[in-house]
């Protein structure tokens, strides 16, 4: 009997080493593993989860467990499944305790989820322990390029310093066809270490622009951009209505337009039958967008064909 608080420290030792891993590799601009513990996620101890009203008691964010999480989740994937079509995979970065990977599993989506939390992986949604991976998300190693239909960053990017945020945003590019991106945002990139706030690890609130501008140098579009506003008022808040900011982006990657050196040649005769039904399937509103290349040519999209007339 005298052995079995040993014996029990060693089961839960073994039980930690089981935790699947993406990657080894840790960089310096992201916090440490440890400050995303229980009391992280449940007490507001560097957070937000959990946080109550100094004054009143009242819960002013839940703590994060599956009661208050998993059902909003669900509302979340299906709004984005319900604007992006033909979506087959995910990944989630900062999954958490992994119940949007649940959520989207339900929907039939194959998805897995990474977060450098030990704590949340090891308590994570019990249906999809087996997709759910602890790993930096400044690397994605174990991924191919372009293996995800969409990378979900919801809430993650900010959390990480400069210059490593540079591969973590790099990672999600190269991994993934359309990003769903979301985060905090400021008024100017001038103070992007906001850590003395509520949470302690927002240490790159920059502002809506310099995201965009990140994600065009790495060859991604917004398609759609909303900007929205906290509820709770925050007397330090930078912004003149003393609320913090955020943005929710779409983006895709940018569809470059063929040229000689990329155009597939086809042997049609311009301004005939073929050609005009050729012309037709790659017009702007079919899924290529672009014009036809006939024997390496480039042809300008001026010219309106009816296929119904053909």
């Amino acid at each position: 009997m005298e052995y079995k608080p040993i014996l029990e420290t060693l089961n839960l030792e073994k039980e930690k080493s089981q935790v699947k891993r993406s990657s080894e590799k840790k960089f310096a601009g992201s916090a440490p593993s440890e400050i995303f513990g229980e009391g992280y996620f449940l007490r507001a101890e560097g957070s937000n989860y959990g946080r109550r009203d100094p004054v009143t008691d009242k819960m002013l964010f839940t703590p994060y467990t599956e009661e208050f999480y998993l059902e909003r989740d669900r509302n979340l994937v299906n709004t984005i499944l319900n604007s992006l079509k033909g979506i087959k995979s995910a990944i989630v970065l900062g999954c958490a305790r992994g119940y949007m990977v649940q959520a989207f599993q339900e929907r039939g989506v194959n998805a897995v989820g990474v977060d450098i939390s030990e704590w949340a992986i090891e308590h994570g949604a019990e249906p999809v322990l087996d997709q759910l991976y602890c790993g930096d998300v400044c690397d994605l190693r174990m991924w191919g390029d372009k293996e995800f239909d969409v990378v979900i960053a919801l809430d993650i990017w900010e959390h990480i310093r400069v210059p490593d945020l540079y591969h973590a945003i790099d990672e999600g590019c190269r991994v993934g066809k359309v990003i769903v991106f979301d985060t905090p945002i400021d008024i100017d990139d001038t103070q992007p270490d906001q850590s003395h706030g509520t949470d302690a690890t927002h240490v790159s609130i920059y502002s809506k622009e310099w995201w965009i501008t990140e994600f065009l140098r790495r060859g991604f579009d917004p398609i759609r951009i909303n900007e929205f506003i906290y509820p709770e008022v925050k007397y330090d808040s930078r912004w003149p209505d003393k609320h913090d900011h955020g943005v929710t982006m779409y983006l895709r990657e940018t569809r470059l337009p063929p040229t000689v050196d990329t155009v597939v040649p086809v042997t049609i005769k311009p301004g005939g039958k073929d050609f005009k039904i050729l012309w037709w399937s790659n017009s702007p509103w079919a899924p290529t967008g672009y014009g036809v290349g006939t024997k390496g040519v480039v042809y300008p999209l001026n010219e309106h064909y009816d296929v119904r007339a053909l």
